[in-house]
């Protein structure tokens, strides 16, 4: 298989018609929107799409493609009808945001900040732009330079890499030295910073009371360095700073322009997606990519699950452009950054070559393991032989930021494998009885991997397990969250399979 889609990676690309090819050099606003498609193959629909509508970007997330090799084949395709000149983008954080589960990825910003170590930090986030360059992928929207002040944020959390502007400042820098040093074009977010939000901005519009002085002190201070350091490219907040400005952020010309005036920063500005419910209660997506742009943004990144969906917001768009003077200015900023960032056509053998570096993997293992830790009189390890009752969640729930990922299979197997005489039960909202079973065990974990709040299902099964004197929570996600349940805990800041893990080795006395 990767024999056949090399070759098809490699060869010379089918030029599009002359009719479809898109005309780069004229003033066309399609340019600047980048069109979300989800990572199925790429038909004769979809290529209808782009040749009525060359648009300068496409972002691409999950779909039914689960082969690296036809994510590959599916850049070849938008190549050939697009042009080279694209910017061909993703969410791969790591983390609890994670498009491309098959490459090597960090374990979360988080859990880079917790272990504390940039130099690491940088060659996991190398590693990983390696990856996305090999298959044809330019840019990253990564990394967060949020600072995660409110500890129940609901939508940023532990994909921060930390709760102090010199953490994340210290992790950012080196995310972006990582992706710039392999060609791949990393996109700071969220400007000017969604760290101290109490509501989710998919759902609703946040609003953050904070003065500029306090954003000069904490939120822009990441920021400000990453533009010193040679950040190429933003992406905004979808909130409301009633102090600074009387509209949300990705459509204020006062909080644009200081982005540009006051921290210096001259790249391309992307608005995070317009179909959050943050601007869509007031703006149609169309409408919302136009006063952007106006207001100083470069690429308006537009969603629907289908490229269908999105045809009448680019047909409004059309209807209803940006001014002939913003849309130049954005253009101009668009070619920079394809100049610095050019969209490389799919090598497979450089993605074998990713694949198969041992060093990256153990960087990634490594970071995870430094990350655990543990609360509240916490006893490990647990002997290998001893009887163990482990709840472990099907899945995670993290709000609409983050996939739910299946979980319960592939802990269930670890902790087998750590002890072999455990019984692993599953949990999802239903809540086992557990009453007349617990104390026959000589230790109870149950695992919990929430963002936002537990559920009724861990309060209940916590509730089951406090007077068992060895009973225990592992905390896969928000740390915050330990402190909700009346047992002893181990954090591991992600669910990441290394920091999978990294918890059971843990609690097997591993580190």
């Amino acid at each position: 298989m990767l024999r056949r889609v090399r070759r098809a990676c490699t060869a010379p690309p089918r030029h599009a018609t002359l009719r479809s090819m898109p005309a780069r050099d004229a003033l066309d606003p399609r340019q600047l929107l980048t069109v979300s498609l989800p990572m199925h193959p790429l038909g004769a629909a979809e290529r209808r799409f782009f040749e009525r509508h060359p648009v300068g970007g496409v972002c691409l997330f999950r779909g039914s493609l689960t082969e690296l090799e036809d994510v590959a084949r599916l850049v070849v395709g938008l190549r050939d009808v697009l042009g080279p000149d694209l910017l061909v983008s993703i969410d791969q954080e790591g983390g609890s945001v994670v498009r491309l589960p098959g490459l090597p990825t960090s374990p979360g910003g988080r859990v880079l900040g917790e272990g504390d170590d940039p130099a690491r930090t940088e060659r996991i986030s190398l590693g990983m732009a390696r990856g996305l360059r090999s298959l044809g992928i330019n840019v990253n929207f990564a990394p967060l330079l949020d600072v995660n002040t409110n500890p129940r944020n609901p939508v940023i959390g532990e994909r921060a890499f930390g709760e102090t502007p010199e953490r994340v400042t210290r992790h950012g820098l080196a995310f972006l030295r990582g992706h710039h040093a392999a060609g791949v074009m990393a996109v700071a977010k969220h400007y000017p910073g969604h760290g101290d939000a109490s509501v989710d901005s998919h759902l609703a519009l946040p609003t953050v009371d904070r003065g500029e002085a306090d954003l000069d002190a904490v939120e822009l201070a990441p920021f400000r360095a990453a533009v010193g350091a040679g950040l190429e490219s933003v992406m905004t907040a979808h909130l409301l700073l009633p102090r600074v400005a009387p509209e949300p952020a990705t459509v204020s010309p006062r909080i644009l322009s200081d982005l540009r005036s006051r921290l210096g920063f001259g790249g391309l500005v992307y608005t995070d997606a317009l179909h959050m419910g943050a601007l869509l209660d007031l703006y149609p997506q169309a409408e919302s990519a136009r006063r952007s742009i106006e207001a100083g943004a470069d690429h308006a990144l537009i969603f629907a699950p289908d490229l269908a969906g999105q045809e009448p917001v680019v047909r409004d768009f059309i209807a209803a452009p940006p001014s002939a003077g913003a849309t130049a200015r954005s253009l101009r900023r668009w070619r920079t950054a394809l100049d610095r960032f050019p969209c490389p056509a799919p090598d497979l053998a450089a993605l074998e070559e990713v694949l198969g570096d041992g060093a990256l993997w153990r960087d990634i293992e490594d970071a995870a393991r430094a990350a655990v830790s543990d609360e509240g009189g916490v006893r490990l390890p647990l002997p290998r032989d001893a009887r163990v009752l482990a709840l472990v969640p099907e899945r995670s729930d993290g709000g609409a930021a983050s996939d739910r990922v299946p979980l319960a299979t592939e802990l269930a197997a670890l902790l087998r494998e750590h002890f072999p005489a455990s019984e692993v039960v599953p949990y999802d909202v239903e809540v086992p009885d557990l009453s007349e079973q617990v104390a026959t065990f000589e230790a109870v974990v149950l695992f919990t991997a929430r963002r936002v709040t537990l559920g009724e299902a861990e309060m209940g099964l916590a509730q089951q397990l406090t007077a068992h004197p060895r009973a225990l929570h592992v905390n896969l996600w928000n740390p915050e969250l330990s402190r909700d349940l009346p047992l002893p805990a181990v954090n591991t800041f992600g669910f990441q399979p290394a920091s999978l893990r990294a918890a059971a080795s843990h609690l097997a006395g591993g580190g």
